[in-house]
């Protein structure tokens, strides 16, 4: 089977002591009509182990690509703080978040916004999860010499510190930060409403976001996974994210550069209207989107 996939994913199967990268493609629903088959992109990982070779497969839908940053879960205050920095014609954004939190269909959905035929875009990525039609997308290979590094220096971004200017100048292009993490969406069909004792809350969460957004009774409403034919009873249908959108302005910059505490930062960006990762979780637990056992599982992370 190994030898099978290797095959496919176009990798050598002659190599067993190597780890080895690859990619393949398929279509679900063949006995269905064209337009309503989906492809799939397999990201294929193997690597050796002392009881032979581990395979990892990853599936990608083309149906990330065509996600919009509104189907991603973003609060209007967020998305309108990331428009402020996307349509700048310089400066950078950052996304971060743990493997499988959501950065690459972030970064893909603002890059669909800015693909215009009169703009240059070239992308650097390990791996290349997703063919962008009109975008220069870049896959590093470190066997051929071919780093972030090299492939930053060849589109000339790096080239302002190759010139002596000072890291924190370069730094203090950043226009928005996004911090994000996913959480599971229950299934519309089955999800239950509990109540919920606010003691029990105040455990885990601050006690203003609770009766914020969740009320401060004694008990308050909120929903739960059930399980149904529809979720295929895991009592969820999707996934989506629970954001921080940091908008950098002069007086956040001039406190990165005076290396203030990052508690410090994050009071001023509130101050300013910023929404905390967290804070975005509870107002989708209110919502009857999460639960609140999905919201302490990644916070916790």
């Amino acid at each position: 089977m190994v030898t099978r996939i290797k095959v496919l994913a176009g990798l050598r199967t002659d190599e067993h002591f190597a780890a080895q990268d690859g990619k393949l493609s398929f279509r679900t629903g063949i006995d269905l009509p064209k337009e309503r088959q989906e492809k799939m992109d397999v990201r294929v990982s193997i690597v050796p182990t002392t009881h032979g070779e581990k395979v990892v497969m990853r599936l990608l839908s083309a149906r990330v690509r065509q996600y919009s940053l509104e189907d991603m879960g973003f609060s209007e205050t967020d998305l309108k703080r990331l428009k402020e920095a996307y349509i700048k014609p310089y400066g950078m954004i950052i996304a971060s978040g743990p493997t499988g939190s959501g950065k690459t269909t972030t970064m893909y959905a603002v890059l669909k916004i800015l693909n215009k035929r009169d703009i240059n875009i070239t992308t650097i990525e390990d791996p290349v999860e997703y063919d962008m039609e009109g975008v220069n997308q870049i896959q590093v290979n470190q066997k051929t010499g071919l780093t972030f590094a090299l492939g930053l220096r060849s589109i000339v971004l790096i080239r302002l510190l190759d010139m002596g200017v000072e890291p924190f100048l370069v730094a203090s292009s950043v226009n928005v930060v996004v911090a994000q993490r996913l959480v599971r969406v229950l299934c519309p069909q089955c999800k239950k409403e509990k109540q919920l004792a606010t003691a029990e809350l105040y455990k885990n969460f601050p006690p203003d976001f609770v009766k914020k957004h969740l009320g401060s009774g004694a008990k308050v409403k909120v929903f739960e996974a059930q399980g149904c034919s529809v979720c295929q009873n895991t009592g969820y249908t999707d996934r989506i994210g629970i954001h921080e959108v940091m908008l950098i302005d002069d007086e956040i910059r001039q406190a990165v550069i005076d290396r203030k505490a990052a508690d410090t930062i994050e009071e001023m960006s509130i101050k300013k209207g910023m929404i905390s990762m967290l804070e975005d979780g509870f107002i989708k637990v209110g919502k009857g989107i999460t639960t609140i056992e999905e919201l302490l599982r990644v916070v916790k992370e």
